[in-house]
């Protein structure tokens, strides 16, 4: 459950960058302050979270028929929220993509990777990121 959890956070720091992107132009003054460059940057670090979740979050949908099962499946296997090791792991076909293995590993490479995705937000707004480094 805490894997599973996990990739919800993930996703959701991803998805609070894209919404940073989108709507600090809305402010002027702030818009030409911010390194819109980092902000990008630090998304485009994520990019395999957004299938994880998807995976995770729709787990149900893609096991509801024996049908649903072979599409979300690679030749015959179906991994749906398996733990190994310390790496969570699912199958999941995309709308216009076979099956693929999207895996989360909750580890302390992992770890650091995304501080250092935190910390290319947090520069994305220099004249106050001195004040919000933190390790």
């Amino acid at each position: 459950m805490a894997a599973r959890d996990a990739a919800f956070s993930v996703y959701h720091l991803r998805a609070a960058i894209h919404s940073i992107i989108a709507n600090v132009e809305k402010c002027p003054s702030l818009a030409k302050a911010v390194d819109f460059t980092k902000l990008e940057e630090a998304r485009d670090d994520l990019p395999e979270i957004v299938e994880l979740r998807h995976a995770v979050a729709h787990k149900a949908d893609d096991t509801y028929s024996i049908e649903k099962v072979r599409k979300n499946s690679i030749d015959g296997v179906r991994v749906s929220g398996d733990l190994y090791g310390r790496t969570l792991t699912y199958t999941r076909a995309g709308t216009k993509n076979p099956a693929q293995l999207h895996a989360l590993s909750i580890t302390d490479d992992q770890f650091a990777r995304l501080c250092a995705i935190k910390d290319k937000v947090f520069a994305a707004f220099p004249p106050i990121y001195p004040a919000m480094k933190t390790n």
